[in-house]
């Protein structure tokens, strides 16, 4: 698909200079956007050779790349930290019902975190119910994610992999590392 996608670059910007006709293909078209490094692609991935083989295809492709699930994390940390990739954990708190799933842990988003790797925590609604997602942000610190980690994971990481926000965030005037955060407005405390 992303050789079929290059295919269209000439195409759309020769249609487009001209003003003339040019018939829209969006699947091919969002591929452009990721090839074009305009948007992330995301790889759904759970298991570790999945996960090796979304970072290859990004490697030989050269484009931006987001770890959604990331599942199997945990086993491939080292390698994925020789990369700057960020991923997307979770969700953890469902019945394991597909063999992909099986490796899945709260402890994954810590581990992974402590590796050097940005880690945000997903519910992934409507699978399993956006509002627990601060629940599952405080089980993710309970196994081991920083407390202030967490609340960024849940908060503040998410927004920056969209660019147009991105751009919003880095205009803000405050300076994070003189900000006073309380994380127990949003994570509920867990006893060990």
């Amino acid at each position: 698909m992303p050789r079929r996608c290059k295919g269209l670059w000439s195409p759309k910007k020769e249609a487009a200079s001209k003003g003339d006709y040019f018939k829209h293909n969006i699947g091919m078209e969002n591929m452009l956007l990721v090839l074009e490094k305009k948007i992330p692609l995301h790889a759904h991935v759970h298991r570790s050779d999945d996960i090796c083989t979304a970072i290859r295809i990004a490697q030989e492709y050269d484009v931006r790349l987001v770890l959604v699930h990331c599942t199997d994390g945990i086993s491939v940390k080292d390698y994925l930290a020789k990369f700057d990739y960020p991923a997307i954990c979770g969700p953890a708190m469902y019945p394991k019902s597909k063999q992909e799933s099986w490796a899945r842990s709260f402890a994954t988003a810590g581990e992974l975190n402590r590796k050097g790797i940005k880690v945000c925590i997903t519910a992934d609604h409507d699978v399993t119910p956006l509002c627990h997602l601060s629940v599952y942000a405080a089980m993710t610190v309970r196994y081991g994610l920083d407390e202030l980690e967490g609340l960024k994971a849940i908060t503040k990481y998410p927004f920056a992999y969209d660019s147009h926000v991105n751009q919003v965030i880095h205009r803000r005037r405050a300076d994070d590392s003189n900000e006073q955060v309380n994380s127990n407005a949003v994570l509920p405390k867990m006893q060990a």
